[in-house]
C-alpha cells in the first residue's frame, strides 16, 4: 500500500510540479489552501505533509500546528523561501515541522528528504502500534491479576467470614496513611494489593490453628506463599510487602530481622494499619492509638506513628500536604 503524501499550496504551478514528482511513488493529495488541506486531513491517513510557508489566509506554520493536533503522527515538511527567521525557529522547536526545505528545491534532494521523513513515519507508527499492544497487554494483565486477587480473596473468606469485612478496615488505614505521605497512585494500588492478600498465610493453615489465632505457624505460612507470589512478576512488590509485613522497625522481627529503612516502606505501613485496626477490635479507638504510640521506634516508624496520629485525628478530606517527609531510600525500598 502507498504512503499518502499531502501537498499544500496556493501556486497551481507548484501542486502540479510536486504532483508529478512524487504520483509515482505515493498517493498524492492536492490543497490550494490551508483549510482545503484541514479537510483533506480529516478524511484521509496521510503519512506526510509537504506544505507551503507564504500562502494567503492561513500560514503553512499555522496550517501545520493545526494538522498536527488532527493527525499527530503525520510527519511535516514546510518549504519556505523568505518566511520569518523566529516563526521557523519556533515551529522547529515545538516539533510543528519535522524538516524544512528551502526554495527553489532541488528535485532529487527533496525526494531523498521525503524518503527520509517517511522512513521516520513508519518508525513512529510502528512505536504507536508497540505502545497500543503494550497497553493492551498490561490491560489484560491487570484484568488476570484482579481476577487472581478475588479468588484468593474468596479463598480467604471461606477460612475466615470476618476476613473481607477487617481487610476493609486495614486497607482504609494503610490508603489514608499513603495518601497522607504522599505516594503516588501506583504505590497504593500496590499497596491495596498487598492488604487484600496479607493474610494469604490462613490458605495454609488447618481450621484448628485459625481459629487459635496460632501467629507463628501464620507468619511462617505467610512467608511461604510470599515466595509464590514472587514468581508472578506483576506481583512482585506485593509478595515483598506481604513477606516484611512482620519484621519490627527495632530489627527484632520476623524474617529476616530488618531494621528502620531496610524494611520496605509498604510493609512498615500495612503493619502499623494492621495492629491498629486488631487493637482497635480488642479496645477502643484512642487506646489503639495509644499502643500505636507506644510501639514507636519498637515495632514501627515513628515517622509512620506520626502521620498516623494525624491521619486519624483528621477528616482525611482536608489533607493538604505530608506531615512527614520520606527521603528517597524510603520510597526506593517500597
Amino acid at each position: 500500500m502507498k504512503n499518502k503524501i499531502l501537498i499544500v499550496d496556493d501556486e497551481p504551478s507548484n501542486l502540479r510540479v510536486l504532483e508529478r514528482l512524487f504520483r509515482r511513488t505515493y498517493e498524492v493529495f492536492l490543497a490550494d489552501s490551508g483549510a482545503e488541506g484541514l479537510r483533506l486531513l480529516e478524511l484521509h491517513n496521510i503519512a506526510l505533509i509537504i506544505s507551503d510557508q507564504r500562502m494567503p489566509g492561513m500560514t503553512g506554520i499555522h496550517f501545520l500546528m493545526q494538522a498536527a493536533e488532527i493527525r499527530p503522527q503525520t510527519v511535516r515538511i514546510l518549504l519556505t523561501g523568505y518566511t520569518d527567521v523566529n516563526d521557523l525557529v519556533e515551529a522547529i522547536n515545538s516539533s510543528v515541522i519535522y524538516k524544512y526545505v528551502t526554495k527553489p528545491w532541488i528535485n532529487e534532494d527533496l525526494q531523498q528528504t521525503v524518503l527520509r521523513c517517511l522512513e521516520h513515519y513508519e518508525a513512529i507508527k510502528d512505536h504507536h502500534d508497540l505502545r497500543q499492544q503494550t497497553a493492551r497487554l498490561i490491560g489484560e494483565s491487570e484484568i488476570a491479576i484482579e481476577g487472581f486477587l478475588n479468588v484468593i480473596s474468596e479463598a480467604l473468606r471461606a477460612k475466615d467470614a470476618k476476613h473481607p469485612h477487617r481487610c476493609g478496615r486495614i486497607l482504609a488505614h494503610a490508603t489514608a496513611l499513603a495518601e497522607w505521605i504522599d505516594l503516588d497512585a501506583r504505590d497504593i494500588r500496590q499497596l491495596s494489593r498487598a492488604v487484600r492478600l496479607a493474610e494469604i498465610g490462613l490458605l495454609s493453615l488447618s481450621e484448628e490453628k485459625s481459629e487459635n489465632g496460632d501467629c507463628e505457624h501464620m507468619e511462617m505460612s505467610t512467608v511461604f506463599w510470599a515466595g509464590h507470589l514472587e514468581d508472578i512478576p506483576e506481583l512482585m512488590d506485593v509478595a515483598t510487602t506481604i513477606r516484611f509485613q512482620h519484621e519490627f522497625y527495632d530489627g527484632s522481627g520476623f524474617p529476616g530481622r530488618l531494621a528502620g529503612e531496610q524494611i520496605p516502606l509498604h510493609a512498615r505501613i500495612l503493619s502499623l494499619a494492621a495492629y491498629y485496626d486488631k487493637t482497635a477490635e480488642e479496645k477502643t479507638d484512642e487506646l489503639a492509638l495509644e499502643a500505636v504510640g507506644e510501639e514507636s521506634g519498637k515495632r514501627f516508624d515513628p515517622r509512620l506513628v506520626e502521620a498516623f496520629r494525624i491521619v486519624r485525628s483528621m477528616d482525611t478530606a482536608a489533607f493538604a500536604k505530608p506531615a512527614v517527609e520520606f527521603n528517597e531510600l524510603d520510597l526506593a525500598s517500597k
